[in-house]
């Protein structure tokens, strides 16, 4: 049984994943009664023989291997005890490192292994790996075993995905709470699709008390980097490759050709390059072609080489860092909708309709197969009567960095310029690739994007400040209505959809150069608002600290008049009641701050009466 702990529901609300019959997770350990199958069978503790400590986690791979971190194997000759907590009534079994599967960490890198099961457990159970871009915000989950969380029996925390660079994936933790604890490492992270796929797996997990509020973070190894360094996983990973076969191989990663265009194509994949377009011709079979599998390869996890020494001797200006690319793909007569599609089957966003480029799967016990893109990802989108793949990209801000090949080999040219327009106004960066055509339509291909990113960055502004507007007081009744903060957002929502709209419309279209004079406008206008809203929140202050004030001054008075029992004094209640309601039920704003002054000024002024005293203003 697995304990699903997400943010709010510490011990109440929590959900059990794995054994769908309720049975007590490991119970039967060591047993010879009946074995019962669960949900995900697949998940594995791993204990040191000598005490029983829980010392790790791990997933089941084609019933007898398993997959976790090389740390939580006490050294390369030692056995360990593998347990099948989630398959009540299967005894453990002694494991040990395979021959040729032992990456110990080295700075941040490696820390894998693959352990030979001596006794598997009975019906073949696999994981359902799946290569996959772990796009920034994703929702995972972190499973594994800790003798800390329910005595070793099995929890799941909630966290999201952080930054995508390197071989590794920093994850969020919900929570301080929610972190992975020891005994987690080599345990699954899963994405939150139905039916889940396991995108890799825990390595590390961080938490600094040394600030004002703990800094939680927990790293994931993804199935991509754990086939690069252990290629025998592949025939159990389903899911798109980040590069497509074909476009470059591991042996690309080792050819270097055009050192200047490698060292252009590695600074705008490091970032050092901050445009959001790459525009580019390369030519079949020439070595700019071969510099660009070579970027291609060396950026992807899979592909890229699992050793530094390799491509050393090539200028270090000429490495672009591993798992800079996300994506790349071939767009040779294909539909925007078709690159559309994988694009969205990388990031876990559909089930596709189409093989991926895993292995053929097949139905088993195991709860999900390698088969498809990643065992069946998210139900729907793009299925009969189900969203197109590229309506699901327009509802993300993905910010991931993909490369297209064959740009002007597409289907339709001008539609798969759109696509990427609307891919890089949702943050990501993109990588375009000509074999051919005329250069004026490359370079209005990359200023077309250029300015959709743009004015994606400036509908973020925007919606960042539309949160912050929407935590003000409601302006008041003597306020301009033109000026609030909320009127002068709206105009500037109406200007960037009729910017946005002007160059997306064929015909008489504005030159580009135009619009991003007409954004700088925008840009001033929108550091206008930002200075407004800065002020509103200063007055929200004071009028915070104003209403406290009234309140204790309200609560004083109510102490006061808490002995005045004669039948005069009944009459003070109605007046205590309505400056109540003016404090504690009154949205917060100069006007309602304004009553709820008067309310209490007549209130305190009864109060005075009813005790004898001179009026306020009156008193020395």
């Amino acid at each position: 049984m697995f304990i699903l702990l997400s943010t709010g529901r510490v011990g109440r609300g929590m959900r059990q994943r794995g054994t769908g019959n309720g049975h007590r997770a490991g119970a039967g350990r060591g047993g010879s009664g009946e074995v019962r199958a669960a949900q995900d069978p697949w998940r594995v503790r791993i204990r040191c023989p000598a005490g029983g400590r829980v010392i790790g986690s791990g997933v089941l791979l084609g019933g007898d291997t398993v997959l976790t971190c090389a740390h939580v194997v006490p050294g390369r000759t030692a056995t360990v005890t593998v347990e099948f907590p989630e398959i009540e009534g299967a005894p453990g079994s002694p494991a040990t490192v395979r021959d040729g599967c032992w990456h110990p960490a080295d700075e941040g890198r490696g820390d894998l292994a693959l352990l030979s099961v001596h006794r598997p457990p009975p019906g073949a159970p696999s994981a359902p790996l799946v290569r996959a871009a772990p796009a920034a915000g994703l929702a995972v989950e972190l499973c594994g075993y800790s003798e800390a969380v329910m005595q070793g029996r099995g929890a799941a925390f909630e966290a999201t995905v952080s930054r995508t660079f390197g071989e590794r994936v920093q994850l969020n933790p919900a929570q301080a709470a929610h972190l992975p604890r020891h005994g987690f490492s080599g345990g699954p992270v899963l994405d939150m699709g139905r039916p889940s796929g396991v995108l890799g797996i825990t390595v590390t997990a961080y938490l600094d008390r040394a600030g004002a509020a703990p800094l939680t973070l927990a790293h994931m190894i993804p199935v991509d980097t754990v086939i690069r360094y252990l290629p025998e996983v592949k025939r159990w990973a389903g899911g798109r490759h980040g590069v497509e076969p074909g476009l470059a191989t591991a042996a690309s990663a080792a050819e270097l050709v055009d050192a200047g265009y490698a060292a252009r194509l590695a600074r705008w994949l490091s970032g050092r390059d901050t445009s959001p377009v790459y525009a580019t011709e390369v030519t079949p079979g020439s070595a700019r072609e071969r510099t660009m599998q070579r970027a291609l390869a060396l950026a992807d996890r899979e592909l890229s080489t699992d050793e530094p020494r390799a491509v050393s001797s090539d200028p270090p200006e000429t490495i672009p860092p591993v798992g800079s690319l996300d994506l790349a793909v071939h767009a040779a007569g294909r539909t925007a909708e078709e690159v559309a599609r994988r694009i969205a089957e990388r990031v876990r966003l559909r089930a596709p309709e189409e093989p991926a480029d895993g292995p053929a799967g097949t139905g088993s016990s195991n709860g999900g197969s390698g088969s498809g893109s990643g065992s069946g990802a998210d139900n729907g989108a793009g299925g009969p009567g189900g969203p197109g793949a590229r309506e699901l990209l327009r509802l993300l801000r993905l910010s991931l960095t993909i490369a297209v090949l064959g740009v002007n080999r597409a289907a339709d040219p001008a539609g798969l310029v759109d696509l990427c327009g609307e891919l890089a106004e949702r943050d990501c960066r993109l990588l375009l690739v000509w074999d051919g055509g005329p250069s004026a339509d490359r370079l209005a291909a990359r200023e077309s994007v250029r300015l959709r990113h743009r004015i994606g960055r400036v509908t973020a502004r925007l919606r960042e400040l539309d949160g912050r507007i929407e935590k003000l007081p409601a302006p008041s009744a003597a306020d301009p209505p033109d000026e609030t903060p909320q009127a002068i957002a709206a105009r500037l929502w109406v200007d960037l959809a009729a910017y946005h709209g002007a160059h997306r419309t064929s015909g008489s279209r504005p030159p580009v150069a135009e619009l991003h004079r007409a954004l700088d406008r925008l840009g001033d206008r929108i550091g206008g608002l930002e200075e407004r809203i800065r002020s509103a929140r200063r007055a929200a202050e004071r009028l915070r600290a104003d209403r406290a004030a009234l309140r204790r001054e309200l609560d004083s008075y109510r102490q006061l008049a808490a002995g005045l029992l004669r039948a005069e004094h009944i009459g003070l209640d109605p007046l205590y009641q309505e400056a109540r309601q003016a404090l504690y039920s009154a949205p917060l704003s100069a006007d309602a701050a304004e009553a709820a002054s008067e309310a209490v000024r007549r209130y305190a002024a009864a109060v005075r009466a009813a005790l004898g005293w001179p009026p306020a203003e009156e008193t020395p």
